[in-house]
């Protein structure tokens, strides 16, 4: 960190502005900015340490995963977890750097990113999502955003550089994931509810089996993870100006939300496509790789 604060505006738009500009920049999708509220902190650390309410200020990365393999991926191949960390490795790069970037400008910061599983995260990033204008919470329990659907992974720079928060969004998803029901149906686990919402920890959410979607990943043995949710998901259609037309019909039209997802159903969205498969499914055992083709 400088030992001051570097000759440059310190106006908190002028920063918030150029700040997203240095995401972009670094090939980041999108970018939001959030005051950080004390419940979306961690109480303790995973060694039971306490964690220090210590920045009110977020920049939030958001990257793309990517389309053409989530399309042909089926969710009983290795390609789930390829799809996913390939996001966070960018990720990293983009967090850290900007991280370090704030720091050389004089405040400081800390890159929060990478699988929940990692010894990184003082927050949970979903409430700075929905603080942050990134998206709305969907049926599957993932924020979800309008333009990349749930095929995202998202990093977090806290920090306690001067920034205009973002707003959160409401662009129709509640009445949409109400009648979709599209990521339910294809969920193998069966983890995604069907039913209509319930009240957990004070809101009113469609509450994801966390505990069955989790043990389906982790004992999955024709793959790694699973990724169906994410790949029938309407929203998660690639950004075309087609797809993109269709999308701002949807944020204004209850008639065009029943159009969308009756057309979902019709072009069997989350439908397997083998013959667009490019990766070989390989095990590499006891010094000897095995196909699993």
């Amino acid at each position: 960190m400088a030992t001051g604060i570097a000759p440059v505006p310190q106006d908190a738009e002028v920063l918030t502005r150029h700040i997203k500009a240095v995401g972009l920049f670094l090939k980041a999708d999108m970018m939001g900015a959030c005051q950080v509220p004390e419940t979306a902190y961690y109480s303790h650390d995973k060694q039971g340490n306490p964690i220090e309410v210590k920045y009110r200020n977020a920049v939030l990365v958001v990257m793309r995963k990517e389309s053409f393999a989530i399309r042909a991926s089926t969710g009983s191949d290795w390609m789930g977890d390829p799809i996913s960390f390939q996001a966070y490795q960018h990720l990293g790069m983009v967090a850290e750097t900007m991280a370090n970037y704030i720091r050389r400008l004089g405040w400081d910061a800390s890159a929060q990113y990478g699988p929940s599983f990692v010894d990184r995260y003082s927050v949970l990033i979903p409430p700075l999502l929905l603080a942050a204008g990134i998206g709305e919470v969907s049926r599957a329990g993932i924020i979800l955003n309008p333009y990349l659907g749930l095929a995202y992974k998202a990093a977090v720079i806290l920090t306690n550089m001067p920034l205009v928060p973002d707003k959160p969004i409401d662009f129709g998803l509640q009445s949409f994931c109400q009648e979709c029901k599209i990521c339910a149906r294809n969920c193998p686990s069966k983890a995604i509810s069907m039913g209509d919402k319930i009240m957990y920890n004070g809101y009113q959410t469609w509450k994801l089996d966390t505990r069955r979607c989790a043990s389906f990943n982790f004992t999955n043995q024709n793959g790694t993870m699973c990724n169906r949710c994410v790949k029938s998901c309407p929203w998660t259609n690639p950004p075309t100006w087609p797809h993109n037309l269709v999308r701002r019909l949807v944020m204004r039209s209850r008639l065009a939300q029943r159009i969308a997802i009756r057309a979902a159903d019709l072009l069997g969205l989350g439908n397997d496509h083998p013959d667009q498969k490019w990766w070989f499914d390989m095990e590499y055992i006891d010094d000897v790789i095995k196909s699993r083709q």
